[in-house]
């Protein structure tokens, strides 16, 4: 029998949701939209990408984290990406999903940064089925062997 995503798997689902939607209203804050996801609408939430439950601290993190740090993980990305490339031509829920993944490889104690990044390609595949899952693929890559050299170091 097929199990549902993961508690932190789902987390980063939602993250990357909370992170659209408050950029898609303008927000300066997003503290409310935090409170909403993990109001009662967690249960629809949750149903909807076909999970149990949700690590609720892990979502509040990585979406508080990739809030109010935006301006320095779009400088990380930026610096990974093609040059000539610029943040406005990305899809917003792309964007979203960038910062949200930058900013977990950002942490001193990310662990194991390739099977982060996999948890991530595996979101983007979830919401694209084009060139997307590779560029977030690329992207990630070249920031986790930055942020997290040995961790990359001897094919590892």
């Amino acid at each position: 029998m097929a199990q549902g995503p993961t508690p932190p798997f789902a987390a980063r689902v939602l993250a990357v949701q909370a992170l659209y939607q408050a950029h898609t209203r303008g927000e300066v804050e997003i503290r409310e939209t935090i409170s909403e996801f993990l109001g009662a609408a967690l249960h629809d939430r949750l149903h909807a990408i076909g999970a149990k439950s949700c690590d609720q601290g892990l979502f509040t993190r990585v979406s508080q984290g990739a809030f109010t740090q935006s301006t320095q993980l779009d400088d990380m990305i930026l610096g990974v990406l093609n040059q000539g490339w610029q943040l406005d031509r990305l899809d917003p829920v792309l964007h979203a999903l960038l910062r949200a993944a930058a900013y977990e490889l950002g942490q001193e104690d990310a662990t194991a940064p390739q099977k982060l990044i996999a948890q991530y390609l595996q979101i983007a595949e979830g919401f694209f089925q084009g060139r997307e899952p590779g560029l977030v693929n690329a992207t990630l890559d070249a920031l986790g062997r930055a942020l997290h050299p040995q961790a990359f170091a001897d094919g590892r």
